[in-house]
């Protein structure tokens, strides 16, 4: 059995909440760490949601493609490549420092389905980061074989 835990203060630790919990985050553009033993696996799976989130709305839904095109629910402008921090493979999403609720649990339960299906064990989390600091992380390279 896969064992997939969320850090429970993965948002609060990385932004302020607003007063109606509902509403989510101001201050977050969500970073995403994975702590396991399967460092190439954690770090596929990784790639995979992230590119998946990149297409999670405010509303909470994953648009297709030709939906996100329309411009007619913000999605992430961006998504990181995976880097190898010395934790775990992190990634990220510039949401423009705001965090809607329905997009932040959208983007954890495609975190976890992926690497539910990478078949590993896992701590999803957020890194403790200096924001001054130069990101000098290797990133990692998907297998184009």
């Amino acid at each position: 059995m896969v064992d997939v835990t969320l850090d429970p203060e993965i948002f609060d630790a990385q932004g302020e909440a607003y007063p109606d919990p509902e509403e989510g985050w101001n201050g977050p553009s969500p970073v995403f760490l994975v702590q396991s033993d399967q460092t190439e696996q954690a770090a596929q799976a990784l790639h995979r949601a992230i590119i998946r989130c990149k297409f999670v709305g405010t509303s909470g839904r994953e648009l297709t493609r030709e939906e996100d095109a329309t411009g007619e629910e913000y999605t992430a402008n961006y998504y990181s490549p995976v880097y190898l921090t010395d934790a775990g493979p992190m990634a990220y999403l510039d949401t423009k420092g705001e965090l809607p609720r329905a997009m932040g649990e959208a983007m954890l339960r495609i975190l976890v389905e992926e690497l539910t299906a990478q078949g590993i064990d896992a701590y999803l989390t957020t890194p403790s980061l200096d924001p001054d600091e130069e990101w000098q992380w290797p990133i990692w390279e998907p297998d184009e074989g």
